[in-house]
């Protein structure tokens, strides 16, 4: 069997859904499945997780997150063309899922991927599992249970296969340990973002509970266009304090690091069902995270798999110094924390999820037809709603789409010679 999945790329990206890719497609290539990767990336050649699936031998192409939609789109239908897989997962990229539309026509199922429950992926979910049936993807899997359920309530006539598969999380040999009379160490573990991940206020948390509590010490591991606002809060509030930035992690090498910690933190607004708080878990990490409604709440259980809180401000605090004074908790919670992984999320379950969920939907592949190529003009009519103008960009007129290349074109001169300049 064949697939052809999109995915995302850019300069020192650590993000959950190509940590996930890193583990799944080599599984899937074990059981007999070919992979062909779509990489919607940024124009740099920086790209991480391009170059490591190129060195793993996967097939790859870059298509360049500057071109328009409708050239994007045009992209992807003329690699599916060219390389026609039994499934095309266009994951969660708006303008992977209207292609969709001619692909399904050739008889080839579709998949889409809702990671997160924003704004974004519920407008996701309501236009691509609820439209004209042509048009609409064949199966949506949401990565949390509350996810698949707000797939399910946006697709009432059930047009569109709806499943639930976590990403899952490795488990290490060994886990973690905690001396009730050393140094409790927290450690955060993911991308430098606002808004959602809240990361200056983590960063102050940190600071502040290093201050509050004796015998805690803190470290953040991550990158992101947010970075520098960490580096500020530490070098501001954490000054003499026991608090680090650690620098970014290779997705091989994030257990080991959490290995040398014991509590997980994450206090994001909101989240899918977040990889590193699975990996943590899954290490013997007691959690600390925010009481948000979807990924959080599915896999603690507040008291017994991890501890909730409700703020970043007292309540975050009063949760550590729970943890480093009552003898005995740290060790129940980091139990039920890695058994709950292992019996619900781990590697092994998930990709053996997602392995049979593909091989049922390819037996129902019955290629009809080449894909066909729409013309630009029927691309311009297709619908992006406000939810996606981060990441959209429709083509103007021709005069005007022009202006917009050489814009990009000239940009992109000046970064490289800036960058030449400042490391002469």
């Amino acid at each position: 069997m064949k697939i052809t999945i999109c995915a995302y790329d850019a300069p020192n990206n650590m993000d959950g859904p190509t940590s996930w890719l890193k583990r799944l497609l080599p599984f899937l290539k074990d059981h007999g499945i070919e992979t062909r990767i779509l990489f919607i990336a940024a124009h740099s050649k920086k790209l991480p997780a391009y170059h490591y699936f190129l060195q793993q031998g996967y097939s790859c192409k870059l298509i360049y997150w500057e071109l328009f939609n409708e050239e994007k789109i045009l992209a992807i239908l003329n690699d599916i063309k060219q390389y026609p897989p039994d499934i095309f997962i266009p994951n969660y990229f708006p303008e992977a899922c209207h292609a969709a539309k001619w692909v399904n026509k050739a008889g080839i199922p579709t998949i889409g991927i809702l990671h997160n429950d924003d704004n974004f992926h519920i407008e996701l979910a309501r236009l691509f599992s609820h439209s004209s049936k042509e048009a609409s993807l064949s199966a949506i899997v949401g990565v949390s249970k509350l996810i698949a359920q707000m797939i399910a309530d946006q697709n009432p006539d059930e047009k569109v296969v709806v499943k639930c598969i976590p990403y899952g999380a490795p488990l290490p040999a060994r886990t973690t340990q905690y001396n009730f009379n050393e140094k409790l160490k927290l450690v955060y573990a993911g991308r430098m973002v606002e808004p959602q991940k809240r990361i200056s206020e983590v960063a102050k948390a940190f600071c502040r509970v290093a201050a509050e509590v004796p015998g805690i010490e803190c470290v953040l591991y991550g990158s992101g266009r947010s970075l520098e606002n960490v580096l500020n809060v530490l070098k501001d509030q954490g000054k003499g304090l026991s608090v680090y930035y650690g620098g970014n992690l290779e997705t091989a090498k994030v257990q080991e690091h959490l290995l040398q910690n014991h509590v997980f933190v994450l206090l994001s607004d909101y989240e899918g069902i977040p990889i590193s708080l699975m990996e943590a878990m899954g290490c013997g990490l007691v959690p600390v995270c925010t009481n948000i409604r979807s990924g959080m709440t599915e896999l603690i259980e507040d008291g017994k798999t991890g501890l909730l809180v409700n703020d970043r401000g007292d309540a975050f605090v009063a949760a550590i110094k729970k943890i480093k004074s009552e003898d005995g908790l740290w060790s129940k919670i980091s139990h039920e924390a890695r058994l709950k992984i292992e019996k619900e999320y781990s590697g092994d379950v998930c990709n053996n999820n997602w392995l049979e969920f593909l091989v049922a939907l390819g037996a129902k592949t019955t290629i009809t037809s080449t894909v066909e190529i729409p013309d630009i003009s029927e691309l311009k009519k297709l619908y992006y709603p406000v939810e996606f103008n981060r990441s959209s960009n429709p083509m103007p007129a021709f005069f005007k789409a022009n202006l917009v290349r050489l814009k990009a074109w000239t940009g992109r001169v000046k970064r490289k010679i800036f960058n030449q300049t400042y490391m002469l």
